[in-house]
């Protein structure tokens, strides 16, 4: 789990490094690195570079679906701020339970193909 995490920051971290370009090319991967988690949970024999490579596969064609539903929470998350921070205490549970979601969704729309 730790080197997954890992290896994803370092990738991602490495596409921002590419002059002009870098900041297109970082987002892009971030997102297409964005299920990797969830990989890694359902597939735990896989390796780092299995569960990235798999997460690409699973997010190609859907990053900007998932740039929306992670933009959908930014007004939760002010709305946590109002009040007096207490309730962004649901923010992040609401949020994972929506990309696990997320996931599955993908899973169901990708078939069994990529396994």
């Amino acid at each position: 789990m730790c080197g997954n995490n890992l290896m994803r920051s370092l990738l991602i971290g490495l596409w921002f490094l590419i002059p002009i370009a870098g900041l297109y090319f970082g987002i892009k991967k971030a997102y297409s690195y964005c299920l990797c988690y969830y990989v890694l949970v359902d597939h735990p024999e896989f390796s780092w570079k299995e569960c990235l490579d798999h997460s690409t596969q699973l997010m190609e064609g859907a990053r900007w679906k998932c740039f929306c539903l992670e933009f959908s929470f930014v007004g939760w998350a002010l709305l946590g701020l109002l009040a007096c921070g207490i309730g962004t205490l649901w923010v992040p549970p609401y949020f994972h339970a929506s990309m696990a979601n997320f996931y599955e969704d993908r899973k169901r729309s990708c078939g069994e193909t990529l396994m």
